[in-house]
């Protein structure tokens, strides 16, 4: 699909193209249902490039807002909640597919902690339409009812849940006790990591090779909370030394994530990013999304002293 010819700048083309993106799909197969025929892998792809286009827009949204005005907001609020509701009429009229492969299609894509297009604030307006479903009963609903409770958690521009810990002061000779709300920086990095996870130690050594988030950490502008949120005390006191000294070295002392009410987590490592007010500007986030953000951060630093 293309934008129409009086559409010329690439922002109103990107919105004008996610928001009438399921127009050849789905939206015209209430007229014409031989287009619901559309084949499983070209279906995945198809949604995989939605998501990236609304992904683009929630971007848009968040580093322009004044330049996409209400339109980027509506489109990411709504756009799922349409298509949803169509295919939902489309269910109830025999044709099944559009709908499960919908369904199907949200959750692997932008709720499954090991996808790399997890966005649970693109993933929101999904759920809530899968929840007014007419063609899906309360028993099958009940999984979606638990995803939404999860991904409400410690939302982007939201304060994070507090929670106490307990960390290494000196060595394993030593023990101090604090809260997240109590650890003041003007940023502060929660890792949630296991001792003896291959990836989380990956992720540890790739922040700690760069350069921008070592100058934030030894500036004191950032502060990093390791943190172990599982029972196995003798291995988190093996692992202390492999973590850089200047990290806070810590884990749940009082269990309180061992029903996952505080922070939903489902999967390990997880890095959360938050701001000097503990409101979340990252969650769930990948290394390099983290890297990118605090290398911007020094980059401007950094224009701000030439100019």
């Amino acid at each position: 699909m293309n934008a129409p010819l009086y559409i010329t700048d690439p922002v109103d083309e990107l919105l004008y193209l996610s928001e009438h993106f399921w127009d050849k799909y789905i939206r015209n197969a209430q007229k014409d249902t031989s287009l619901v025929s559309i084949g499983k892998d070209e279906f995945k792809k198809a949604y995989s490039t939605y998501i990236q286009m609304l992904g683009s827009v929630e971007s848009l949204n968040r580093t322009e807002p004044d330049r996409v005005g209400d339109a980027a907001k509506k489109i990411i609020e709504t756009s799922h909640k349409k298509i949803f509701a169509i295919a939902d009429s489309l269910y109830l009229a025999g044709y099944r597919r559009p709908l499960l492969g919908l369904i199907e299609l949200s959750e692997t894509f932008l709720y499954n902690p090991n996808s790399p297009y997890l966005n649970e604030e693109l993933y929101i307006p999904a759920v809530e339409s899968i929840l007014a479903l007419k063609s899906i009963d309360s028993l099958h609903k009940m999984q979606y009812h638990y995803q939404q409770k999860m991904v409400m958690l410690n939302r982007k521009g939201k304060k994070a849940n507090d929670f106490k810990f307990e960390y290494m002061v000196d060595g394993n000779s030593a023990r101090g006790y604090s809260s997240l709300h109590r650890t003041k920086a003007e940023y502060l990095l929660i890792y949630f990591n296991n001792p003896g996870c291959a990836s989380c130690k990956e992720i540890q050594n790739a922040l700690a090779e760069t350069p921008a988030v070592n100058d934030l950490v030894e500036n004191g502008r950032l502060k990093i909370l390791s943190m172990y949120i599982d029972k196995d005390v003798t291995a988190w006191m093996e692992r202390h030394e492999s973590t850089p000294s200047n990290w806070i070295y810590a884990r749940d002392h009082l269990n309180q994530f061992e029903t996952n009410e505080l922070y939903g987590i489902r999967g390990i490592p997880s890095i959360y990013l938050l701001n000097n007010n503990k409101e979340v500007l990252l969650k769930d986030a990948g290394t390099g999304e983290v890297i990118e953000y605090f290398n911007r951060i020094i980059g401007k630093n950094h224009t701000a002293v030439e100019n």
